[in-house]
């Protein structure tokens, strides 16, 4: 019996040690999945000329002014800068693709960014096809601090590829980026850039250099064949960055969002095991960031140069059906509708109180009463014939006024019993011409709040039923 009991005994000491053993063993794997070093590589692009955001409403996200402050996040040596390329907006090609319809503002903010990518220290900016485009025929591609990597290059000694070294855990690591089309380059091209053997401390990135109705998934599923890639940049049509497939995968495929609302990256992270896993995050450019002083000066010399430019009244006009003209809201106040002691006289005395009747004063406020992107909304019929000019040829036609949402008044002020003004069928999608997310990141969600403030009509109807 005693034996019996010391076996019991010795069984349950035993027992104990294991399980003391695997706690500890747990702690230590515990330990292990923890990163002894990493390196982060910041993702931009598609910024699609977008300088910084409107300002004519808060919440929005965006502007390079705020980049530097997330860059700083990460030490300089422990960072690399990476632009994908599609810095203006998309332009009309020829049918041979070579020749390029870009306006003059587009070709001024191109300046602005590049020289903003200069000062702030980019390593890769990648050229698509039309930012190399305009790069060649404005003699833009020499004299950046940045390295240019194209696929459509060759003849101006362009790589399409370029190798970053970073420190990971007291090693080198290499960041090898390249940049591929594949209608302008076979599949193998890819191989051929990066190293047969796959070395432990190399990183492969791949930027696709596509048309957003590419076929993304064959694209995708072929580079990652290859088995050479470890991570696939994307341009899809998103303005959130967007992770497209699943995580600890590898290839990691991403989509890094358009705009500039968001700064991505790519954290490469080494463990104590010697792997190096990647993960793909991605920070919000919100109005708190704080701005570098640098690039407000760079924005406002933009300003001065769309100024200098003239390129109000240069857009390209239509003309109204029915020889219908744009007369401004002062006719509507001189009417004998509008003005005392008519029962309509309500209907302007309120607007002229609202932002509306101030809103090209907002512009004048911080000096983008000359950028043709920003009057738009801010004035009365701007891409008509009778439409707003400039301040000194039709100053009548400045602010949100009555014809913008009613129609052009002129008829109407002629006979307005028999010529009706044009009826508001939904007056939510009315606001949504200007107040569309980019330039009123508040408005969504809130319309009926917001159409409340600038009410200015006395009947009590429902905001979609306005006269």
């Amino acid at each position: 019996m005693k034996k019996l009991i010391t076996c019991i005994l010795l069984l349950i000491i035993i027992a104990s040690c294991k399980l003391n053993n695997s706690s500890r063993n747990k702690n230590i794997s515990k330990q292990e999945i923890i990163p002894v070093d990493s390196v982060t590589v910041f993702i931009t692009g598609n910024v699609m000329g977008s300088l910084k955001p409107c300002g004519c409403s808060g919440g929005q996200l965006g502007g390079l002014d705020r980049r530097p402050a997330v860059f700083d996040s990460i030490p300089a040596d422990k960072r690399l800068l990476i632009d994908t390329g599609s810095i203006v907006k998309q332009q009309r090609l020829s049918q041979d693709q070579e020749i390029l319809s870009l306006d003059e503002q587009d070709l001024i903010k191109f300046h602005i960014i590049t020289q903003a990518f200069d000062y702030l220290n980019y390593d890769i900016v990648n050229f698509t096809r039309q930012d190399f485009m305009i790069a060649r025929d404005n003699g833009l591609l020499d004299n950046h601090t940045f390295k240019i990597i194209s696929s459509y290059g060759d003849e101006f000694d362009l790589a399409p590829g370029y190798k970053n070294q970073l420190s990971l855990d007291g090693e080198g690591i290499n960041i090898l980026t390249v940049c591929y089309d594949p209608q302008e380059q076979p599949l193998d091209f890819i191989t051929r850039i990066f190293p047969e053997e796959q070395e432990p401390n190399n990183v492969n990135i791949v930027i696709v250099n596509a048309e957003a109705n590419a076929d993304f998934d064959k694209i995708i599923a072929d580079i990652s064949g290859l088995g050479v890639a470890d991570c696939i940049i994307c341009p899809i049509n998103s303005d959130e960055p967007t992770l497209l497939d699943e995580l600890n995968t590898k290839p990691l495929v991403c989509a890094i969002g358009r705009k500039g609302r968001y700064i991505s990256s790519i954290v490469i992270e080494k463990y104590p095991d010697d792997s190096i896993k990647l993960n793909f995050n991605h920070v919000a450019v919100k109005e708190e960031i704080k701005q570098d002083q640098y690039l407000i000066d760079l924005y406002r010399t933009y300003q001065d140069m769309v100024k200098n430019a003239n390129l109000l009244g240069t857009n390209p006009r239509y003309i109204l059906d029915d020889g219908l003209k744009y007369e401004g809201s002062e006719s509507c106040e001189s009417s004998t509708c509008h003005s005392e002691p008519s029962k309509h006289s309500y209907e302007y005395a309120e607007w002229i109180l609202s932002d509306h009747a101030k809103a090209y004063q907002t512009l004048v406020d911080v000096n983008s009463q000359y950028d043709p992107e920003c009057i738009e909304c801010h004035v009365i019929g701007y891409e008509w014939e009778s439409g707003f000019k400039t301040l000194e040829k039709t100053p009548k036609l400045i602010n949100v006024g009555c014809e913008i949402c009613h129609g052009p008044g002129s008829e109407h002020n002629k006979d307005p019993y028999n010529n009706k003004t044009r009826p508001i069928e939904d007056i939510v999608k009315q606001c949504l011409e200007c107040h569309k997310p980019e330039h009123s990141g508040d408005f969504a969600g809130h319309e009926e709040e917001k159409i409340k403030i600038i009410q200015h009509w006395e009947e009590p109807n429902d905001v979609n039923n306005v006269k």
